[in-house]
């Protein structure tokens, strides 16, 4: 009777490695695509304007520094 318990928690140990292999996959998935688009969707109902990113900021200074003519 031992050997069926055995059996029956090995083959509940596999069901679980499926899982397993997929999460890291469906993380990055949320981190990257579903946050984004839910942070989105959260400013689009407040009245807070959010302008420019950091590296759109940073290009935009950038520019400046090198375009401005000396006086």
């Amino acid at each position: 009777m031992a050997t069926s318990t055995s059996r029956q928690s090995r083959r509940a140990g596999h069901s679980r490695l499926p899982y397993l292999l997929v999460l890291p996959a469906t993380l990055l998935l949320l981190l990257s695509v579903i946050a984004p688009g839910a942070y989105a969707l959260l400013l689009s109902f407040q009245q807070r304007k959010v302008s420019g990113a950091c590296w759109a900021t940073a290009a935009e200074r950038s520019s400046r520094v090198w375009t401005t003519t000396p006086p």
